[in-house]
Order: structure tokens, then sequence, then C-alpha cells
């Protein structure tokens, strides 16, 4: 018999411990949603004395009234810049900032029974996995409000999922797009993922039940944590947002010569040259590192994926990464919620409207059965054929219907021109990204603030 104890939920936080990545989660939510409470409550308050309209903010702040919309909806990934700027249309006001020591204080676990007593009809938010809260009785003396939306209604599921197989080349994008109805997932043909200033708002057009955009994209989401070590930004996210601008104006331009790399410039090359000028090692010297496993990211260490920063060669990731960090990234930063870094998907289907994760699609290969041997190709229509059985097995053992032409699309083997393998491996990362939603299969991302905070992780992959 086990007789071990579980730790107190808050023993890490107050022994000075490593702090478990599921109570960091906890406490990322409970924070939003003060500060979503914060602004929601005097925005109805406003809105129901006649002094504020959506619109009224927007036009305040500068933004789309639809943003508004969609910031007042539930709580999000809002930044401290949305906090204020929100806080001083809404009421005119700016927050008053304290601390509550944890010391001494106790709260009740989401998983017990506890909930039901004051909150009669509401259905348990479970904690983050490996989060036990220590209970005592049946108070909160974390506060009401904090009470109420821990016990709220929403959905633990998203209501569309799309993945997105990335290219420099807009021709080369396609999507595969599955929509939640009357819980079980409809997926349509793959289709161009054109207009990326509208995408967003297309997908979220075609939702037929309430819950988040889970969208998935094929190039790295973060970066190698030795190069953070390099710049003064806390975080993935920080970073991302400072690219570009005043004092990383060069960040994204590739570099033509080994004498242009550097912290501020670190991707290269920007196109081969004569055999022998371009040599990996221009790129470890520009920056300072021994190798190659120094500017990789974890999970590409542990899948074999190429770096980020190298940009040469048929498998290079980098160009791709700049295309979509610059077009979908950094334009809708205050808007979506990045998969690690704001928190475990647990969480965030909860929270959040829209939740971007990164994919790697030649993981999912063997999660489906596609082995190496006999050997295939996915580049070649025959091989894309000869794993149809693969594809089609999994969408009948699972919790999907797929639409008119799908499974003799994937019979046919994508068709023969060469968008094929791009519209083969949209579809293979969206039945990853639909058996993590369905929780056939974990997220994957290790207990590692690393990689939650910067390197990001390959959505399911395992430790």
């Amino acid at each position: 018999m086990n007789t071990s104890q579980k730790k107190p939920f808050l023993s890490e936080v107050l022994d000075g411990e490593k702090i478990p990545l599921g109570t960091l989660s906890y406490f990322r939510e409970r924070f939003r949603d003060r500060l979503y409470d914060l602004v929601a409550e005097e925005f109805l308050k406003q809105e129901k004395e006649g002094n504020l309209t959506r619109a009224e903010v927007a036009r305040r702040i500068g933004r789309r009234p639809e943003q508004i919309t969609r910031w007042l909806a539930a709580p999000g990934n809002w930044t401290l810049e949305t906090v204020s700027d929100l806080l001083l249309a809404v009421a005119k006001s700016e927050p008053q900032v304290t601390l509550l020591p944890l010391e001494g204080r106790t709260v009740h676990s989401c998983r017990s029974e506890l909930s039901s007593a004051s909150l009669p009809n509401q259905p348990e938010r479970s904690l983050p996995p490996n989060s036990t809260i220590e209970a005592n009785d049946k108070s909160n003396e974390f506060g009401s409000s904090v009470t109420a939306r821990e016990f709220d209604q929403r959905p633990d599921k998203p209501a569309v999922i799309a993945h997105c197989d990335w290219s420099i080349r807009p021709e080369k994008r396609w999507m595969a797009v599955a929509v939640r109805e009357n819980d079980r997932w409809t997926i349509s043909l793959p289709e161009k993922v054109r207009d990326v200033g509208s995408l967003v708002e297309r997908l979220e057009r075609r939702a037929s039940e309430p819950g988040p955009l889970f969208l998935g994209f094929d190039f790295p989401i973060g970066l190698p944590a030795n190069y953070r070590k390099m710049i003064d930004k806390k975080n993935f996210k920080e970073a991302i947002r400072a690219f570009g601008e005043t004092g990383w104006e060069n960040w994204f331009k590739v570099c033509e010569t080994a004498s242009e790399i550097s912290v501020q410039r670190p991707f290269y090359p920007n196109r081969p040259r004569k055999k022998g000028e371009i040599k990996q090692f221009h790129l470890y010297n520009g920056l300072k590192i021994p190798d190659a496993d120094s500017l990789r990211r974890r999970c590409e260490r542990q899948s074999a994926a190429c770096m980020l920063f190298w940009t040469l060669g048929p498998n290079q990731v980098g160009k791709a990464a700049i295309a979509g960090w610059q077009e979908f990234i950094k334009p809708n930063l205050d808007q979506i919620s990045l998969w690690p870094f704001d928190g475990l998907l647990s969480g965030l289907f909860s929270h959040s409207g829209i939740i971007v994760v990164e994919t790697y699609p030649a993981d999912v290969y063997r999660q489906i059965g596609l082995l190496k041997k006999p050997e295939w190709s996915k580049k070649t229509r025959e091989g894309r054929k000869s794993v149809a059985s693969k594809l089609n097995g999994w969408l009948k053992k699972r919790n999907v219907s797929p639409k008119k032409g799908l499974t003799k699309k994937i019979d046919d083997g994508f068709g023969s021109d060469n968008t094929g393998e791009d519209q083969f491996d949209a579809v293979v990362g969206l039945l990853r990204m639909i058996d993590v939603a369905e929780g056939h299969l974990s997220e994957g991302v290790p207990n590692d603030l690393e990689v939650t905070t910067w390197e990001g992780w390959m959505l399911g992959m395992s430790t």
C-alpha cells in the first residue's frame, strides 16, 4: 500500500523550492481572472448606466470594436499595456497594486465536492495536472470573485481546430480544419490559407458551438535557451514583441555574409553560394557558441529537427519562422494565447479565445503508424497513397466525420501537383491536434521553465 503523502499545494512556493508547472499555471490563470474581473465589472457598470459602449472604448484606445468585444467576452492573454489601456478607457483610472502573502493561507481543492456547496449547478473546474490543493473547510480565503470564476461554465474543448502547413511561399500554405458539431469533429478537405490577416476571423466564423479557436502552425514558436542568455528579455513573448523594432530592426533580415552575424541579426545564410563558402561554423562563431546543439531547442534536439537560425537546405525552418512570426504572431500577439508560454491547454481552453501552438507533423507519423519501413516519401503521390490506409484508419477510430471527398483525396495521395505534400502534412498535423484536444494524447510539455518561458514545445511530443 502506498502511504506517501502528497505535498500541500503551496509547499514549494513557501519553502523556496522549484515551483511545479501546474502551480505556476494555476496562479497565472487566477491573476488573469482578477484582471479580467476588474475591467469587465467596471465596463458592465458603465454600460448599464448608459455611459459607455464597446464602440466608444474602441475609439478611445484606437482599436476595432470587434477586438474590444473579444477582450470583454472572457479572460484572455492580455498584456499589461492592454490592461492599462482598458482601465483608462473604461474607468478613467489606474489600478492600485498590493501583495497578499500566501504564508498561513489555505484554499479548498477544486477537485473536491466543496465547489457544488456554494455554487449549485456549476461544474467543477479542474486544476492543471500534478496540482493538489490543501483542503480544510468550505471557505476560500483567496477571494469570492476568483471562486466564482473558478467554477464558471466554459467550454473545455475548442469549437474549431485548424492546422496550417506553413511556407515562405503563400501558394504553398495549406490548412486542414475540423469543426465541433454535437461533440463530434467534422474534417473538411485541405484548403489554401490565403489571406493571413483575415485567417482568425474566417476560422472563427465556422464555429457551430461555443469554444475557442485552436490553431497550429508547423514553424518554430520559441527561441533556444542559449540564445536567450544573450539578450536582455524576460521571456519569448517579450522578445518577439521587440524583434523588428528599435534596437532590433534587422533581426528578421537574414545575413548575406558571415561578418553580418550578430545577436541582433542571427539568421544565416540568405542564399547558397559556391561550395565551401557557406559553413555552419560561421553561425557558431558569429554567436559565440560551440556547436549546432547549442542553438537547438530541447524539442529540436529530441526530434532531430533543424535549428532555427540556419536557413540553408531543404529542411531549414528559419525563413518559414520569420514569415510566420512577422505575418501572424507579432500582429496578433495581443489577442492570442501562445502555448505553452501562456499556460497549459487545460486552462487555455477554458479561458482563451484563440490558442496558437507549434506542431511537428514528422513526429505524428510514428503515432499513426507511418513507419520508416517499408520506405515511403510524402514528397511523391505514390508514397502518400501507400500510407492512405493508416490515415483513413485513424479517422475511423476517432470521433470524427470526414466531409465528402476527404477519404477519396487521402486514397488518391492528395493529387499529383507539388502541393500534395503540403495538404498531406496539413491533415496529419490536424490529427495530432484533435487527439490532444480530445485527451487521447498528452500535450507533452515538460515541467521545465526554460521550455515554458523561452523555448516552447512541439504539441504532443512526449519527453
